[in-house]
């Protein structure tokens, strides 16, 4: 990584593939040198001349977005969980409102043709036009990338399921079809974030400085500067900055965390 190099949060990556879609049509930029994808942090590295805006514009086109990263940081807020936490994740996203919009549309025409409200064709209209409203974000985002990676993705194969759906005058089946792939890309996107987030959480608990020892005396140092052979002291209390062995004393160490265990477990010299 140069000096040069800036990071950006990606949202709306939610698939390992997702990660090298960005990547590759990222790299295809011309003020573009260098760009790596990495899908288990969310982040985006990039070198060369580029604004934000371009970006996020090559960004967009293939379905995802960019924000800087440490903007990012600032600006999220308390997520909820569960069911509710899913629902804030739906309303969020301008494809997931579309999916919502198109599945609404759907549920409404289906159940006012089966009391008898309505009668052909407008049924067919209407879920002709559910599996539009539902399937704008994924056929676009599979057609752009087409175009920009020459490649070929899930989101244009569905596409290509519900026009054929429409074709053979399976209206319903493609509406429904359509409207049930968008909410499981965004259960699958709501799941990846929330692992993301329990990471994230886990991280700040690392301490960021630490207590080395040189003789008897004490100087605190950030863990970046920590060498293999410094003796680090951990007063009580104290999270413990390093990997290491203890080399005197004794004590409960917390390790819920990482492993799990309610309960401290006992440290000892070796």
């Amino acid at each position: 990584m140069t000096d040069t190099t800036r990071t950006y949060t990606v949202d709306g990556m939610d698939c390992a593939e997702c990660a090298k879609t960005l990547e590759k049509a990222v790299s295809r930029l011309d003020s573009v040198q260098r760009v790596r994808v990495d899908f288990n942090t969310g982040k985006l590295s990039v070198d060369g001349p580029i604004s934000l805006d371009d970006l996020n514009k090559r960004a967009r086109a293939v379905g995802f977005g960019v924000r800087d990263a440490a903007e990012s940081t600032t600006d999220e807020k308390p997520v909820r969980k569960g069911v509710l936490g899913f629902w804030d994740y739906l309303l969020s996203r301008f494809d997931t409102r579309m999916a919502l919009l198109g599945g609404a549309l759907l549920v409404i025409t289906a159940l006012a043709s089966l009391v008898g409200v309505i009668a052909s064709p407008l049924p067919e209209i209407l879920f002709t036009l559910a599996t539009i409203t539902a399937g704008y974000p994924v056929g676009k985002s599979g057609l752009t990338t087409l175009f920009i990676n020459r490649d070929l993705n899930i989101n244009l194969l569905m596409t290509i399921a519900a026009l054929g759906t429409l074709i053979i005058g399976e209206y319903l089946e493609g509406a429904m079809v359509i409207f049930l792939f968008a909410i499981g890309e965004a259960l699958e996107g709501y799941t990846v974030d929330r692992a993301r987030n329990s990471i994230k959480s886990l991280m700040t608990l690392k301490p960021a400085t630490a207590t080395v020892l040189h003789g008897n005396d004490e100087q605190t140092v950030p863990v970046e500067d920590l060498a293999v052979g410094d003796v680090i002291l951990v007063k009580p209390g104290e999270s413990i900055p390093m990997d290491g062995e203890v080399i005197s004393g004794a004590s409960g160490v917390d390790q819920a965390p990482i492993t799990g265990e309610s309960v401290p477990v006992a440290k000892t010299e070796g």
